[in-house]
């Protein structure tokens, strides 16, 4: 039976997502949520995430059962898997562990892309040939060609519960906020998405002094280290405050504050851009038109014009300079937020 004729014969399609990465790419799989339901209003969408991050898409309108994936116990999420029954699975990631997912859901069509393993999948995507030069989702929705999708329009989804809403709100209110705010997010994953701390600083400071703004340092776990020592430069400020230790969705209430923010690129951007916060994205070694949504004028990015960029290495700097980020200035980032704000 053809995938068309299985569609138009099953009323209640069962759809199996798997998006086992973090924050960042979470959000970035809710547009297939909303594309699916779209076209299938009847369906049923089980999305597979990493446990850490099932947070991010817990009241999610679009998606119906969340399965949270547990590194410790990898065996009995398989064998959980092998009685459960999906119509069609469709895999984001295309590794080992994803992969293994899929084999033991065992749906009757298997999305996966056209790299590597290509046992598991019986519906495979080409998507390599213009992912340099296509945005993530644009790119990765044609996988959803053989339902009939063909560029759809879709719509992220992120929203921090109420108690992290009610937090954020609690700090702010200590604050005495009369003026607009501008988050500024010094968390990264690896050191080639982190723009400077010390230039966060001092455009921090800049704007406190030559705007009406007021300045939100946001930040994460990894900071940590630095943040009693940040707390002490900015002690004497008025209008530049440190934001506490946060869960996710804490930080995603904060971010949802903000009436602009400043980032780098990771998982705080796609928070901001999933709540339609303007957002500046600084970018080091990574392609920008790959991961920047495309309205560039809601959400503007920063790169630098040296030779090497973009290395797209997410790890490291080859040559061990990060010189794309450090040749990315305060006053360049400070226009570009006068100019949009």
């Amino acid at each position: 039976m053809s995938i068309e004729h299985f569609i138009k014969k099953e009323k209640n399609l069962k759809f199996l997502i798997l998006r086992m990465k973090p924050v960042g790419d979470t959000i970035l799989a809710t547009p297939f949520f909303y594309v699916l339901k779209r076209k299938f209003p009847d369906c049923h969408i089980t999305v597979v995430v990493n446990s850490p991050f099932a947070e991010m898409i817990n009241n999610n309108p679009y998606c119906d059962e969340i399965l949270a994936y547990d590194k410790k116990k990898p065996f009995s999420f398989l064998v959980k898997m092998f009685f459960r029954k999906f119509d069609i699975s469709i895999d984001l990631m295309n590794n080992p562990r994803t992969s293994q997912i899929t084999l033991f859901a065992w749906a009757k069509y298997r999305f996966g892309q056209n790299k590597g393993r290509n046992f598991f999948y019986n519906k495979k995507a080409d998507l390599n040939e213009s992912l340099r030069d296509t945005f993530v989702v644009d790119n990765t929705l044609k996988m959803l060609l053989p339902l009939g999708i063909e560029k759809p329009y879709y719509e992220f989804y992120y929203k921090p519960d109420k108690l992290s809403i009610e937090f954020a709100r609690d700090f702010l209110d200590k604050c005495h906020i009369k003026d607009k705010i501008i988050g500024l997010n010094i968390s990264a994953t690896t050191d080639v998405q982190r723009w400077p701390t010390d230039k966060f600083i001092e455009l921090g400071k800049k704007l406190e002094k030559e705007t009406r703004y007021f300045v939100l340092l946001l930040w994460g776990p990894e900071d940590k280290n630095l943040i009693e020592n940040i707390e002490l430069q900015l002690s004497s400020e008025m209008k530049f405050k440190v934001i506490p230790s946060t869960t996710l969705n804490q930080l995603g209430a904060f971010i949802d504050n903000c009436n602009l923010l400043v980032t780098g690129d990771g998982g705080p951007k796609h928070m901001a851009v999933a709540m339609n916060i303007p957002t500046l994205t600084i970018y080091g070694g990574v392609n920008a038109i790959e991961w920047n949504p495309t309205d560039t004028k809601r959400f503007p990015y920063l790169t630098s014009s040296i030779d090497c960029y973009p290395c797209n290495n997410k790890k490291a700097c080859r040559f061990n300079t990060l010189e794309c980020l450090h040749q990315i200035s305060v006053d360049r980032v400070f226009e570009t937020i006068v100019e949009i704000s």
